[in-house]
């Protein structure tokens, strides 16, 4: 057992202070002892026994939060900022949101038909008035003589030599009733007078019809079913280009009212060989006779009162391909304004279900 030199007491008896003195701890009485039976202490020594330095105490007002204290610190904030309730609005709002942009197309589109329906019925008529059609009945001689004179183009075409092929406006109506290619414009289309600038003729046109339109939207909207048809002349000029013939339409007068420019420059283009196109497009392997001698004319023009087609062998059939060019450069730019909107409705929409998702799994997990 250890004893402390100063006053014979054990030394587990004493204990320690903060500034260096040892008091004595409370033991248990020993008075019912025998002393005899208690060991003698060994001889006093004086010993000079080391302070002890106190343990150095910061003031409450300067107390620095240890690392644990605030690694806890941070983890119930976190608790504490995932535990905090969250406003049921979150994810209503953007749905609402979502709902009103949804009206606003909706109802956008409706008053664009509502008024394009209205506008269309100022100018067209609900009767069907055909373009005249050529009786070729009673004009056998001058058809076979028609018939004659393009055999002797395309045969000089075939041969290369220079060759020209005129046609008044009466052979051009010839034409369109007798060669199968041109039967979707027979009725629509009928050529009265040809100058040296212009193109003057019939016109029927008939545009997409109001029944066309489900019944709820005719009634929601209170659209007239009815027909609409263009009933009236034209003014335009012949366009050769690519092996394409086309009439560019200047002018459109109707019987009644008149044409939005809007609508005017979506049918201002026709393409008169687009049949033979499509035959082409059917099949590649055997393109229409008539439209490979299209393809090697080298000039169209109004001559005289006359249509003119020519062929020069040498030179280069014209085209408009820079045209062709900036058409194509105005669609790609149509087609990318879809694909952002497309692409931004996903994501929006993509939002929407990610925040539903938490919101449901944070009310199962309080739950």
């Amino acid at each position: 057992m250890e004893f402390n030199l100063l006053f014979g007491i054990p030394a587990s008896l004493y204990k320690p202070t903060p500034y260096g003195a040892w008091a004595l701890a409370r033991v248990p009485s020993t008075k019912h002892l025998n002393p005899a039976s208690q060991p003698k202490p060994p001889p006093l020594l004086r010993v000079r026994l080391p302070r002890t330095q106190a343990p150095k105490q910061h003031s409450p007002l300067l107390h620095l939060p240890s690392e644990n204290a605030k690694t806890n610190s941070v983890s119930d904030t976190s608790l504490n900022q995932q535990d905090a309730p969250r406003s049921p609005f979150a994810g209503c709002l953007i749905l609402i949101v979502m709902a009103i942009v949804v009206i606003i197309l909706i109802a956008s589109a409706g008053y664009s038909i509502k008024k394009q329906t209205d506008s269309v019925k100022t100018f067209t008529e609900e009767e069907a008035k055909p373009a005249p059609i050529a009786d070729l009945s009673n004009h056998e001689p001058e058809l076979n003589s028609l018939m004659n004179r393009i055999r002797h183009f395309d045969h000089e075409i075939q041969n290369s030599r220079p060759a020209q092929l005129e046609l008044t406006p009466t052979e051009v109506n010839y034409t369109f009733a007798h060669f199968e290619v041109f039967k979707n414009f027979r009725g629509q289309l009928f050529f009265n007078d040809f100058t040296d600038s212009q193109i003057t003729g019939n016109i029927h046109y008939p545009l997409n019809s109001t029944k066309n339109l489900p019944k709820f939207v005719r009634d929601t909207l209170n659209i007239e079913t009815r027909d609409n048809n263009i009933n009236g002349t034209f003014i335009g000029t012949p366009l050769l280009t690519d092996g394409k013939l086309i009439l560019n339409l200047s002018e459109i007068k109707p019987e009644r009212g008149q044409i939005p420019e809007a609508l005017f420059s979506n049918i201002s283009r026709t393409l008169i060989s687009g049949e033979l196109e499509k035959q082409l497009e059917d099949d590649p392997k055997n393109p229409p006779a008539l439209l490979t001698k299209l393809k090697k004319l080298t000039s169209l023009t109004l001559k005289d009162g006359k249509l003119c087609l020519a062929y020069t062998p040498g030179e280069t059939p014209p085209s408009i391909k820079e045209e062709s060019d900036a058409m194509a450069t105005k669609a790609k730019q149509l087609v990318a304004l879809g694909a952002i909107i497309f692409i931004l409705t996903m994501i929006l929409l993509f939002i929407v279900l990610s925040r539903r998702q938490r919101a449901k799994r944070e009310a199962a997990g309080h739950v």
